[in-house]
């Protein structure tokens, strides 16, 4: 725990000395939603929904491109030396849930201030959001560590990205067509359980695969 909280501590106090990744992203939230504003000018129902997935998914890319950018410098070899490869990247896999929490709150504060929130049950739009955040950050994290090991690693990282998020976007999706009232389904507890399911089987694969990835 305390190697841990080590780790997350160096991603934030890192974050705290170069700010312009974290600020960008909140630029990237606000100007895309005021430029959607402008473009659309009212936006309600699936719309609304739609908008705020794709805003989302496209917002946390940044964070996989910029997530182990310093694994060929000598910050990874200390982490490798001093640390355990699960301790680097659970770490890491909890400052990446915060920053894909914080950026959905933030985008949603956005849209609802810009276009009004169309949300019934906000209660289970959060629990959707939340439940949804866990499964994208452990897909993400694997997906940076991967890429941290070649050298065209943006590009990698984007292609193994956004298909290994589409099962998890369109589960959030259609909790979330059902938390704005738009359609009622008696199956919802069944949706929350397939979304909380395989985002189990993503975390169980990343413990299996991520400590040889980090030491490769």
């Amino acid at each position: 725990m305390q190697q841990i909280a080590s780790i997350l501590r160096q991603h934030l106090r890192q974050d705290i000395r170069d700010f312009t990744s974290v600020g960008s992203i909140g630029l990237f939230i606000v100007g895309a939603t005021f430029i959607s504003l402008k473009c659309f000018v009212t936006l309600h129902g699936v719309g609304w929904i739609a908008l705020f997935w794709i805003l989302f998914l496209f917002s946390i890319l940044n964070l996989v491109q910029n997530a182990f950018k310093s694994s060929r410098t000598a910050s990874r070899e200390t982490q490798y030396v001093y640390f355990s490869a699960l301790s680097v990247v659970i770490g890491t896999w909890l400052y990446h849930f915060l920053y894909l929490l914080g950026s959905a709150l933030l985008l949603l504060l956005a849209m609802t201030v810009f276009f009004g929130s169309p949300i019934s049950d906000l209660g289970l739009f959060l629990l959707n959001i939340l439940i949804g955040s866990l499964g994208l950050c452990t897909v993400l994290t694997m997906t940076a560590l991967i890429g941290s090991t070649v050298t065209q690693s943006n590009l990698l990282v984007s292609l193994l990205s956004i298909p290994l998020a589409l099962p998890f976007l369109l589960l959030s999706v259609k909790i979330s067509v059902v938390a704005s009232g738009l359609i009622k389904d008696t199956a919802i507890t069944t949706d929350l359980i397939q979304l909380s399911g395989i985002t189990l089987l993503a975390i169980a694969i990343g413990i299996l695969l991520i400590p040889t990835l980090w030491k490769s």
